[in-house]
């Protein structure tokens, strides 16, 4: 029988599969474009061999890739970032219901996918915008 601490460590690999179904395409476009099978093998390696801490190392370079590119805005980066950080957002908010810190570890992770996805939808209506005029 699994012990409630043994429980508590393993909690996050209770969440919806979505984002190792939906994140490789979009990160792998933010890293480097057409590396999607190589994307979706270090989210695979990550859930099935990975520990905690290196799920929270992989969520801190999706997050910090999802932040440059709402940063450095490139117009072929805005669809995919704002679609990684939908499902990350929603994945760091299912938190919540789990036993342990992972919810309070991850404050820091939802307030800056929330400020990329501002930015990223304010780029992608200025952008829309700014088409309309030059049309």
């Amino acid at each position: 029988m699994m012990g409630i601490r043994s429980a508590t460590r393993l909690a996050w690999l209770s969440l919806t599969p979505e984002p190792e179904l939906l994140l490789p395409a979009p990160l792998a476009l933010l890293r480097r474009p057409g590396t999607t099978r190589a994307e979706r093998a270090r989210i695979e390696g990550l859930v099935l061999h990975g520990s905690r801490r290196t799920w929270i190392a992989g969520l801190d370079e999706a997050v910090w890739l999802i932040n440059r590119a709402a940063r450095d805005v490139r117009p072929e980066e805005i669809a995919p970032a704002l679609e990684a950080a939908a499902v990350l957002h929603d994945h760091c908010r299912m938190l919540i219901g789990l036993p342990g810190d992972l919810y309070r570890r991850t404050a820091p992770h939802r307030a800056a996918l929330a400020l990329a996805e501002r930015r990223l939808r304010h780029h992608l209506a200025t952008s829309s915008k700014e088409a309309a005029w030059s049309s």
